[in-house]
């Protein structure tokens, strides 16, 4: 099952590159150019790949919490887990504790959802500023051609995926999932 679902992810996501790239090309003309002849980039040192897989795990279980190393923490999150199922009973309380701040968290992540849309204002100001107006244009044909790569992806690859494995009539599933994608759209 586990291989089944990597499988799936990884074809889903090539399909969305697919359409990503297919639908940032047939709009390239609708956004606006600037200049960039004054900007330079600086590749950083790669990390040799012996050092990632040894950076993967962490030296204490605190340091990738208050570090923010998100692959430290999954893997930390991974091995926790393991421990907390092979502990079985016992561990009752930890997983009462971990459903409690799983609560708390979710609560935090719905409040900081709720306030978004004035942090994304925040952060088009001053490009708005430094660019012009003019440029509100242009991200809002980025946002358009989103949008529609977006549905296009919900077309193709779920509407297969739910009738391929769920045996759901696509129209039935896109009416279901519609109030959610109006939903992600204006939030």
């Amino acid at each position: 099952m586990g291989i089944k679902t990597i499988l799936y992810y990884l074809c889903t996501t090539a399909v969305a590159i697919v359409i990503g790239l297919v639908g940032g090309n047939l709009f390239k003309g609708f956004f606006l150019i600037l200049e960039t002849s004054d900007l330079a980039y600086e590749a950083a040192d790669t990390t040799p790949f012996m050092d990632t897989i040894v950076g993967i795990f962490p030296s204490n279980f605190i340091a990738p919490l208050s570090e923010a190393t998100m692959l430290q923490v999954i893997v930390m999150a991974i091995l926790i887990g393991f421990a907390i199922i092979l502990v079985g009973d016992e561990a009752a309380p930890a997983v009462k504790g971990i459903n409690s701040f799983n609560a708390i968290f979710m609560k935090c992540m719905e409040l900081i959802l709720k306030l978004s849309p004035i942090g994304v204002f925040c952060l088009i100001c001053p490009v708005v500023a430094t660019n012009g107006s003019a440029i509100l244009g242009s991200l809002a044909m980025v946002l358009l051609t989103a949008y529609i790569c977006y549905f296009a992806h919900m077309l193709i690859v779920y509407s297969l995926a739910v009738r391929t494995f769920g045996g759901m009539k696509p129209l039935d599933f896109i009416r279901g999932q519609l109030p959610a994608c109006v939903y992600r759209g204006i939030c």
